[in-house]
């Protein structure tokens, strides 16, 4: 049987380079969004800096674990990407149900706008049908 070996340095330039490329990503998108007012893009953008901000806390645990024990941490930083994936979960948790709420809140906003122009729209032609005006 062969030994199985990992070569964890060169996943870590790996990493680097995925952060790097979404990170350029991201400024293009936010770029493009803002050149063409689109609200969409910039959302996308914002996610995809969530992503870019995400990979890079890994990158730096996964750099920060490889340095070895010392008196202060006897076992060593390896556990810091470990800590990577808690902190990154956390933010999930924490941000999916305030996203949720965000988008409640703003879509309840323009149902409740749309319903005002309607209705407002309505009493209009009620207003000029009565004075017989077009």
């Amino acid at each position: 049987m062969s030994a199985h070996h990992h070569d964890h340095h060169h996943s870590g330039e790996r990493i680097g380079f995925a952060f790097f490329l979404n990170f350029i990503f991201t400024i293009i998108e936010f770029v493009g969004g803002v050149l063409t007012n689109s609200t969409s893009i910039m959302a996308d953008a914002v996610h995809d800096l969530g992503d870019t901000l995400a990979i890079g806390l890994g990158w730096l645990l996964d750099k920060s674990g490889r340095k070895s024990a010392d008196h202060r941490f006897t076992y060593g930083y390896r556990r810091l990407s470990l800590l990577g994936a808690l902190l990154n979960g956390a933010i999930l948790v924490i941000i999916n149900p305030a996203t949720k709420y965000v988008g409640f809140r703003a879509s309840s906003l323009l149902r409740i706008k749309a319903w005002l122009a309607a209705k407002g729209d309505s009493l209009s032609k009620s207003h000029n049908a009565e004075t017989g005006q077009a």
